[in-house]
């Protein structure tokens, strides 16, 4: 009786194939094909595909542009989804409170409007990270208040050395509103000008939004 148990066990259990130097799992085929290709067809089609990337969080839209061409290139004309991860403005300027840009910032807690950097301005983005083309929030704005706050740390004590906070006035870019291209660029300018070893303390740099 027990064999016959680890017999069926046995069928029931997805085969093992060594590659790659290490065991990996053959899983079996779908019993029905026809949903299968009913997915694919789902997903070849540009609007349902859209409106499927639509429900996801900013974040897991930018993973899904590493999914192949044909998510990138829909992720990327799609002006939903732009607006979905603030690469355009989706309300008016006169709005009062708009929503702040997740993968930027981060609330503070000394009220609303006053928000943290979430990226690290000393440490450069690569060129090609969509998170350079981003708005900080999902209005246009010509210009945004940013606290910053540089540090320099002192290897023998392991200490860090503030100096005074610098209030910049961060402009728009060429087309017109402030992205975080230009809020790194300005924590590089000051940075340079401070001197060698300083370094912008993003945990405690401020954006009035």
């Amino acid at each position: 009786m027990a064999g016959i148990i680890r017999q069926r066990t046995a069928q029931r259990m997805p085969q093992r194939l060594p590659e790659y130097g290490y065991e990996t799992i053959a899983l079996p085929p779908p019993k029905d094909a026809s949903n299968f290709n009913k997915c694919h067809e789902v997903l070849a089609t540009p609007e349902l595909l859209e409106m499927i990337l639509a429900q996801l969080p900013p974040a897991d839209i930018i993973r899904s542009r590493r999914t192949n061409k044909q998510f990138r290139d829909a992720i990327d004309s799609s002006i939903p989804l732009k607006k979905r991860l603030f690469l355009l403005p989706s309300v008016e300027m006169d709005i009062q409170y708009p929503l702040c840009n997740p993968l930027l910032l981060h609330q503070m807690n000394h009220g609303y409007g006053l928000m943290g950097l979430v990226i690290n301005p000393t440490i450069p983005l690569h060129p090609n990270d969509l998170r350079l083309s981003m708005q900080l929030s999902e209005k246009v704005q010509t210009s945004i208040t940013v606290r910053f706050r540089l540090a320099k740390r002192d290897y023998q004590s392991g200490g860090l050395y503030y100096e005074r906070s610098k209030i910049v006035e961060v402009q728009a870019g060429p087309d017109g509103t402030v992205r975080y291209a230009e809020v790194e660029r300005m924590g590089r300018e000051l940075m340079a000008a401070r001197g060698e070893g300083w370094e912008v303390d993003y945990c405690r740099t401020e954006v009035f939004i």
